[in-house]
C-alpha cells in the first residue's frame, strides 16, 4: 500500500495532498501542466515535505537520502515517462531488465516471458529503441517500469498524447500487470482522457488532490 499526505512548496508552488493507494489499485490524477513537475516530484518523493508523511508498504517513502530513494526506486517502485528514456545501445529485452544489472542480480528470464506476454513483446524483445514507433516506445518503458514485480509503479503523462484506442491497449496492459504482479499504480495525466473504470480519479486543481466527482465540471476546462 501506497500513502502520502502532506504539503509541500516545489517551484513556489504549494501541493496539499492525501493519497492512499492500496495493492491492486489503480489511480488516475488529472493535473494542468502549471503542476506537472511539481506533482510528479512529490509524489516519487524527490523533495522533502516541508509537512506531511509517506510510506510504501509500511517503509518510509519521504525525507530520506537521494542514495536511499534510488535503491528503493530500483527495488520497489517504477516510473513510466518518457523523460525516462531506453539506453540507445541496449536491445529492449536489457532495457528492461537493466535494474538487474545496477543491482548485481542474475536475470530472471523465466519472469521475462511473463512480461512478454503481458506487455506484447514478443517482436519487439531484440530490437534496438531506434527501431520502434512511439507506441512501442511507450510500451517497452510500461514494461521496464513493472520489472521485478514493483509494488508501485508511477506513470508519467506515458499516453496523454495517445489515439483513444492505443490508450486502451496500455491501460488492457496495465490492468493485467496490476492483477498479476499486486502492483499499486498512479497515472499522472494532463487531461481526464479515461471512458474506463479506475478505482480512484482525483483532480489536480488550485495546488490540491480532489476527488474528481467533487468537480466534474472543471475536468473539462483543464
Amino acid at each position: 500500500m501506497f500513502n502520502l499526505r502532506g504539503i509541500t512548496d516545489k517551484e513556489k508552488i504549494i501541493l496539499d495532498m492525501k493519497l492512499m493507494v492500496e495493492r491492486e489499485e489503480i489511480c488516475y490524477i488529472v493535473r494542468n501542466n502549471e503542476y506537472k513537475n511539481a506533482l510528479f516530484s512529490a509524489v516519487c518523493g524527490w523533495e522533502p515535505m516541508a509537512a506531511g508523511e509517506g510510506s510504501l508498504n509500511g517503509r518510509k517513502w519521504l525525507n530520506i537520502s537521494l542514495d536511499e530513494k534510488a535503491i528503493q526506486f530500483r527495488r520497489t517502485a517504477g516510473i513510466a515517462s518518457r523523460d525516462y528514456k531506453l539506453f540507445s545501445h541496449m536491445n529492449c529485452k536489457r532495457n528492461i531488465m537493466i535494474s538487474d544489472e545496477l543491482d548485481g542480480d542474475r536475470h530472471d528470464f523465466k519472469l521475462y516471458r511473463k512480461y512478454v506476454t503481458i506487455f506484447f513483446l514478443d517482436k519487439l524483445s531484440e530490437k534496438q529503441p531506434k527501431e520502434l514507433s512511439e507506441c512501442q516506445y511507450a510500451q517497452v518503458l510500461l514494461a521496464r517500469s513493472f520489472w521485478k514485480r514493483k509494488s508501485l509503479v508511477i506513470i508519467d503523462g506515458l499516453f496523454d498524447n495517445m489515439l483513444e484506442e492505443e490508450r486502451d491497449e496500455f491501460i488492457f496492459m496495465i490492468r493485467n500487470a496490476v492483477q498479476e504482479f499486486h502492483t499499486s499504480v498512479i497515472i499522472l495525466a494532463a487531461k481526464d482522457c479515461t471512458h474506463f473504470e479506475v478505482n480512484k480519479k482525483y483532480l489536480f486543481c488550485n495546488g490540491k488532490l480532489i476527488p474528481q466527482k467533487v468537480f466534474q465540471s472543471i475536468i473539462r476546462t483543464i
